[in-house]
């Protein structure tokens, strides 16, 4: 008689791998589901333990650095560079909490079969009663059960880390830098996510150019992702911004005769240089995955990242219709917020039916976002940003000074819209359009 083999995958034992160590942002939602005992191969679990380590101790996860930390012991055992190069080659990354399930339940597989013949054994054997045999069966099974279950912490842990988080609410939450937005949703939670839309040209860069200084100046470590603008424009705004005295379009034409305007441009750059220094301050125009964009805030392990805008992040599978591809880009981001305890601003599209719509009509909406359904779901605020000035071209000029604030969607406060000032060629958002006027600029 052919004895058979227990059951186990080793397919998806390795993909899962491979997943971990080709994308990092998985690695806890994999953690979620599985553990190193659940591995049927000695080699990945081996290697399963190794990564896991690697990413306890915040070590950038990938192949070069996975394959560096592989000890001779564990070479002799079989995990060979070689062995999880192949694993990172085969693996299908975008399929790894099934696969994760699937050792798992080849795991539950193989303790049934174990538990089974125990418990045959016993039964042949032992000289308890029926009852008592039902009972410890039944204890088995349990067992089995709850290791199916997903993995939760005990009352006693949440109720501790319920009163830790409310004696250390202030340290969680994030000020958006508009006390009108702080004031409807009280910040922006860390480990949550908060989107930003609006028509083109209608200020949404401007916002988060403010958010982004609001929270340097709050001593927050920031991460930026310019998908669509360079870095070195975003330097030139915010040279605008933090000096308060430069043109944005003077600055971008290169129309710098003035001697003042020169020095003006030394100093504030000087002060950029260190206000916005590398241990606080990190920017991106050159990554086009949400795999990489995940390594490098894996490294830095911001306070907040800004993502402008999410469109244009490359999905992982091009050839997923586009609604499922940003519904797994908000997703992962949800769980890198979350596993980097990090507020994620994520930048996106609107809808191309609102450039139609007029009058009262023409404000943003919810079913405006570009992919809606995926981006409200997992969002704590959703916030748009609208220029009526951009809308109705005969408004008086005052109008041109000001824009609308719309909290559409509050997890954690009330829904509003509140009216700030403008004042795109400083680059700058003022708390109100009386805060405008008073600056000077609106007289």
């Amino acid at each position: 008689m052919s004895i058979k083999s227990p059951p186990h995958s080793q397919e998806a034992e390795a993909s899962v791998l491979g997943s971990m160590i080709a994308d990092s942002s998985c690695i806890p939602v994999v953690k979620s589901v599985i553990d190193s005992s659940m591995f049927y191969n000695s080699s990945c679990r081996k290697l399963f333990e190794l990564v896991s380590d690697m990413s306890d101790d915040n070590i950038t996860i990938d192949l070069v650095s996975v394959c560096s930390a592989i000890t001779p012991s564990m070479k002799e055992s079989g995990v060979t560079p070689y062995f999880v190069s192949n694993l990172v080659t085969e693996s299908l990354v975008e399929n790894y909490e099934f696969h994760s399930n699937i050792v798992r339940d080849k795991f539950l597989l193989r303790n049934i079969i174990s538990k089974c013949r125990g418990i045959a054994d016993a039964s042949y054997d032992s000289m308890k009663d029926a009852m008592s045999m039902l009972t410890d069966t039944h204890q088995e099974i349990g067992f089995l059960m709850n290791t199916h279950s997903e993995k939760s912490d005990s009352i006693d842990d949440l109720v501790d880390k319920t009163i830790d988080s409310i004696a250390n609410s202030k340290d969680s939450l994030v000020s958006t830098g508009f006390i009108c937005i702080d004031n409807l949703c009280g910040g922006m939670t860390k480990g949550e996510i908060t989107i930003i839309g609006g028509r083109p040209s209608h200020g949404k860069t401007t916002l988060v150019i403010n958010m982004i200084k609001a929270c340097i100046d709050q001593g927050l470590k920031v991460m930026v992702f310019n998908r669509e603008m360079t870095n070195v424009e975003m330097i030139k705004k915010l040279l605008v911004l933090e000096s308060e005295r430069l043109s944005y379009l003077k600055i971008r034409r290169g129309m710098i005769g003035d001697l003042n305007d020169s020095a003006e441009i030394n100093k504030t750059m000087d002060r950029i240089k260190k206000k916005y220094n590398k241990d606080k301050f990190q920017m991106f125009d050159n990554i086009q995955t949400l795999e990489k964009a995940s390594v490098e805030v894996q490294k830095f392990q911001p306070d907040i990242i800004f993502d402008d805008f999410i469109q244009l992040i490359k999905p992982k599978n091009a050839s997923k219709d586009r609604r499922f591809q940003i519904e797994e880009i908000v997703h992962t981001y949800k769980w890198l917020a979350k596993s980097t305890n990090s507020v994620a601003v994520l930048v996106s599209q609107l809808n191309r039916g609102v450039e139609y719509r007029t009058g009262a009509d023409a404000k943003p909406k919810m079913s405006d976002l570009a992919e809606s359904g995926s981006i409200e779901q997992s969002a704590e605020n959703v916030i748009f940003v609208y220029y009526p000035f951009k809308v109705s071209l005969d408004e008086n000029k005052d109008s041109k000074n000001k824009l609308q604030l719309i909290g559409s969607k509050v997890r954690y406060g009330v829904s509003g819209t509140s009216d700030v000032g403008f004042d795109g060629d400083k680059v700058k958002i003022y708390q109100s359009e009386d805060h405008y006027r008073k600056s000077g600029y609106g007289t």
